[in-house]
């Protein structure tokens, strides 16, 4: 569902299950991307409109954009995978977006040992006659433009995390050398001096605000994402920092009504999403449950919150964030770390040592070999290298943040379980049986290292 100035809009299930996951809004029309019993859809002013195409259920809506009387939505979807000997393995990732509900399918960046990776789609914005995607394959940023992969946005803006048209100028964030910068029709603006990442930007009449994260990079992980951060926002160059536990928010979307600034982020401590206005978190709810905010949109200072499917929770939780108070998954990391033996790192991951090894350890540009096995926290298996017969090797760089950054904990000959949060996963992305959200265990030993 989605809310208007607090209160619940139309109502976009009768008993499906779906979430929603982007929001734009033209004049008085609201649209909304998502997925309706695990097909991609988009609802406008609450009638839904199924994408079909060529996907393998299930199948997901993750952007939303308008231009003229043109639809765009950004999703993806599963296909089915073979590998140089004709055997079928398990389906995997298809990029893809929509234009007045024609699907096109997009191409995806190399992978491991020669076959294509699995990208995953974050955004889509349409500028002047130009179609762009961005997306991520595992920590790495994916650009497509107009349909084609491309190498980036701006050859003066590296990680850009948006790009969208406001009052006719067109904005992009991320960061040049390091530091949190935005451009605005080609001018880039530097934000700090300290090492951070731009993620969202707003404009209300004269006045920038653009979100992001400060923190370190190390190796190609960068502050918030595989590294630790603190949540900041700027008005017009000048810093807001968030204080207190929201400091720890990694800012995904930012809106102004008024005098009020809005930010949706993701809270690093337990990867729950959380909503502020001014700095302060809000709770949204229908009286019987609250919801997870994933994006914010303003029209003519009225603001608008779409949300993921409900979670039941306590009407009455404090404001504080109570990670076992929140759903399974973000239970699941607060008991387990109170388990003997469990270790956390500054990013949240948790591991458990079974057997610790003599040899090296390996760095961010290394391929490695090992042998693992990843499950849910119910138990079931999503993938092992048990029924290859053989261990897998791969490069660290292709590989999700928490799987990267538990294998470069490790020495040759070890064995250890890692229990990767989302926001170090595959986060609100579905990939497989793995739903937007999941804890991803898995229990690794590094055979080998090969520079």
């Amino acid at each position: 569902m989605y809310y208007k100035n607090g209160q619940p809009g139309i109502p976009l299930i009768n008993g499906e299950r779906g979430s929603a996951t982007s929001i734009v809004v033209v004049g008085s029309d609201v649209y909304i991307a998502g997925d309706l019993d695990g097909q991609a859809a988009y609802w406008k002013n609450g009638q839904v409109v199924p994408l079909s195409g060529t996907a393998i259920a299930p199948c997901s809506a993750y952007s939303i954009a308008v231009s003229g009387d043109d639809v765009y939505v950004a999703g993806q979807g599963f296909k089915p995978f073979y590998d140089r000997n004709g055997n079928k393995g398990r389906n995997v990732l298809q990029p893809r977006y929509w234009k007045n509900g024609q699907e096109i399918l997009l191409p995806q960046p190399p992978g491991p040992n020669g076959y294509e990776g699995e990208a995953t789609v974050d955004l889509i914005t349409v500028v002047g006659q130009d179609v762009y995607i961005i997306g991520r394959n595992a920590y790495m940023p994916v650009y497509w433009k107009n349909g084609r992969l491309v190498d980036n946005i701006s050859a003066d803006l590296n990680r850009v995390s948006a790009i969208t048209t406001i009052n006719g100028q067109v904005y992009a964030v991320g960061s040049r050398n390091k530091q949190a910068a935005y451009w605005k029709n080609g001018q880039t603006i530097v934000l700090t001096t300290e090492e951070s990442l731009a993620t969202a930007i707003a404009v209300s009449g004269n006045d920038v605000y653009v979100a992001g994260v400060v923190g370190d990079y190390t190796a190609n992980l960068y502050p918030g994402y595989g590294n630790p951060g603190l949540g900041r926002y700027w008005k017009n160059g000048k810093p807001v920092e968030l204080t207190g536990d929201l400091e720890r928010v990694y800012p995904t979307a930012i809106a102004v009504a008024g005098d009020d600034v809005y930010i949706v982020g993701i809270n690093q401590a337990n990867a729950a999403y959380v909503i502020l206005k001014n700095g302060q978190r809000i709770n949204i709810s229908n009286g019987s449950c609250y919801l997870d905010a994933w994006g914010i949109a303003t029209v003519n200072t009225k603001s608008i919150t779409n949300n993921s499917y409900p979670k039941k929770i306590t009407p009455k939780q404090a404001p504080d964030i109570v990670p076992d108070k929140k759903d399974p998954e973000a239970r699941f990391l607060a008991e387990n770390l109170k388990k003997p033996g469990v270790q956390v790192t500054p990013s949240g991951l948790q591991y458990e040592i079974i057997k610790t090894g003599s040899g090296e350890k390996p760095s961010i540009n290394d391929r490695v070999t090992v042998n693992y096995q990843g499950t849910l926290i119910n138990g079931e298996v999503f993938v092992t290298t048990e029924g290859r017969g053989d261990p897998i090797t791969l490069p660290l760089k292709s590989a999700i943040p928490g799987f990267s950054e538990g294998i470069r904990l490790m020495n040759v000959g070890s064995k250890y379980k890692l229990f990767v949060p989302p926001n170090l996963g595959f986060g609100k992305t579905v990939s497989g049986n793995i739903k937007p959200g999941s804890v991803l265990i898995y229990e690794i030993e590094l055979l080998s290292i090969a520079r």
